[in-house]
């Protein structure tokens, strides 16, 4: 993932970044606990094999329903986040004399009409260099880069650039069949 703590405090939109950022957080920690009870259910499984004692049935109870609490609690958050409606935000900065465009959500057919202002001001501001950030755009098809071909074509024509960071391997070949820079 892109550093962005270069762009800290920039705008008020990378409240959206940040928020993105905790959700991502809470799923992790959501990941580790359950790892962790895993754990604990293991370790209390293998003691239970050698006392049959009634504190340990108790004990290896608790782990399993504590399991099962983190288990639904991670699925539920997973599912709210999977079933949102594709949607895509985008928001244009500039910094060090680049336009940074930051790209969230799902470009496609469906969602790519929403970000031709975004990308008509900056083929319109005369930008030399525009950076494109795609570290939350959870998905990329060939309808959806249609629109960055053309700000690309259009930029060049002028003597400029654009480049693309924090692309998934999935978006990276997408954009090989393009004339669109990225990073490795």
């Amino acid at each position: 993932m892109h550093d962005y703590s270069d762009l800290e405090g920039a705008a008020p939109e990378l409240s959206l970044v940040r928020r993105l950022r905790e959700e991502r957080n809470v799923l992790v920690d959501g990941l580790r606990q359950i790892a962790t009870i895993q754990e604990a259910l293991r370790r209390s499984l293998l003691e239970e094999q050698w006392s049959s004692d009634h504190d340990s049935a108790e004990r290896l109870s608790a782990s399993v329903a504590r399991a099962q609490m983190a288990a639904t609690a991670v699925v539920d958050l997973v599912n709210d986040l999977l079933s949102a409606p594709p949607e895509v935000s985008a928001w244009v900065e500039r910094h060090h004399g680049a336009v940074h465009l930051f790209l969230v959500g799902e470009l496609d057919i469906a969602t790519r009409s929403r970000i031709l202002g975004e990308l008509d001001s900056i083929a319109k501001g005369a930008a030399k260099q525009v950076v494109v950030h795609m570290d939350f755009l959870r998905f990329l098809d060939c309808a959806g880069v249609a629109p960055l071909v053309t700000l690309t074509n259009e930029l060049s024509a002028n003597g400029g650039s654009v480049r693309v960071v924090g692309a998934s391997a999935q978006q990276k070949k997408i954009l090989s069949l393009t004339p669109i820079l990225f990073d490795e």
